[in-house]
């Protein structure tokens, strides 16, 4: 299971924005399950099924929907800090009448209420997270999902993280085969725990 989408309102024009971000588009099904060969790859440190075998927990990423107006942004986020929900990453995309905000925090649950009782159109959806040491492993990580033939649908950076590194966030075609790509080559693949505070 790589992802997963709810619907909570009626949403218009969405011109412009990709499928994984609208409405009604339920990732649920897994896509392409690939056996990554580690020989291929000159990997020997650890085999895919040690690796399966500590899965993590996917960060949550909400994709909220709302019109385009001066100061949106800033009710939202608002919203959030009032409730004591730190925003961890955030992107944000203008189509003709209506904005998109993917955001990333570090309580998804009180997020999740929050969304609800205030009226605002969201979607779920399950995201991988890699810590990086420094922007120099940019490179790395975009060669190791390469090498394992894992395609990126959208990536952005974490605003913040608990310890102080750089980290990205990634929407993949292959959630678990993307971090077991990640992991084998001494990667920090980061949960939500990790960004829990």
């Amino acid at each position: 299971m790589i992802g997963w989408g709810r619907l909570n309102g009626p949403v218009t024009g969405l011109e412009g924005v990709s499928d994984q971000d609208k409405p009604g588009f339920c990732l649920i099904s897994a896509l392409n399950f690939r056996a990554f060969d580690c020989q291929h790859a000159n990997i020997n440190a650890m085999s895919l099924s040690e690796t399966r075998a500590v899965r993590r927990s996917p960060i949550i990423q909400f994709s909220v929907f709302s019109e385009n107006k001066v100061g949106i942004l800033s009710e939202i986020i608002g919203m959030l800090a009032a409730q004591n929900v730190h925003v961890m990453a955030l992107s944000t995309i203008d189509t003709v009448d209506s904005s998109l905000l993917r955001v990333i925090v570090d309580d998804p649950d009180r997020a999740r209420d929050l969304f609800r009782l205030n009226g605002y159109t969201h979607i779920e959806s399950r995201m991988l997270g890699v810590e990086m040491k420094s922007e120099e492993d940019l490179r790395a990580v975009l060669a190791a999902l390469l090498e394992a033939e894992v395609n990126i649908h959208f990536l952005y950076p974490f605003v913040s993280r608990p310890n102080g590194r750089c980290g990205l966030a990634l929407f993949v075609d292959d959630r678990e085969l993307a971090e077991d790509s990640l992991t084998l080559r001494g990667m920090t693949v980061i949960d939500q725990n990790d960004i829990s505070r």
